[in-house]
Parts: C-alpha cells; structure tokens; sequence
C-alpha cells in the first residue's frame, strides 16, 4: 500500500497498476487470471508423452554429468591459467 492515504487501494504486482479491493476481487470471483504470464505471450507446452517421474530421472541423470564435466572444465581452467602465471 503507498503512503499516499488511499484507502482500500492496493498495489498487484503488475507495473504501476492499481485496483480497489472489491475490484480485485470481483475479478477473482469471476475466474480471470491477474498474473501477467496470461499476457505476455507464454506459450502453452506441448505433453510430450513422458511420465513426469522419469523425465525428472532422465534430466537429473543429465544435470549430474554437465555438472562433472564443468568441474573438469574449470579444474582445466584454472590450471592452464596457473600455467600463464609462471
């Protein structure tokens, strides 16, 4: 709420934007969405057939190994850059 003395005044997280808080929640009362995701153009994800449980697997499995190969990365790194030191 702003220090402007406003009553029944409340800020949503959309810009500069301000509703009343019987419009606000009219709106809730009718179903519309207030996030701004709704307009800005996120696109619907396709279900690409994958059970959620094994594409957490599968993906988990795959963070592991780029996790491995950017330490190796870095530990290559930083020896090339020890190397220049000298």
């Amino acid at each position: 709420m702003r220090g402007c003395g406003c009553q029944g005044m409340i800020e949503i997280g959309i810009g500069c934007s301000y509703l009343m808080l019987h419009q606000l929640m009219l709106y809730y009362s009718h179903g519309y969405v207030l996030t701004p995701g709704r307009y800005v153009g996120a696109e619907d994800v396709e279900d690409d057939g994958e059970p959620f449980d094994e594409k957490v697997k599968r993906l988990t499995i795959k963070l592991d190994e780029q996790f491995r190969e950017s330490a190796q990365l870095e530990q290559a790194i930083r020896e090339n850059l020890r190397r220049l030191k000298q």
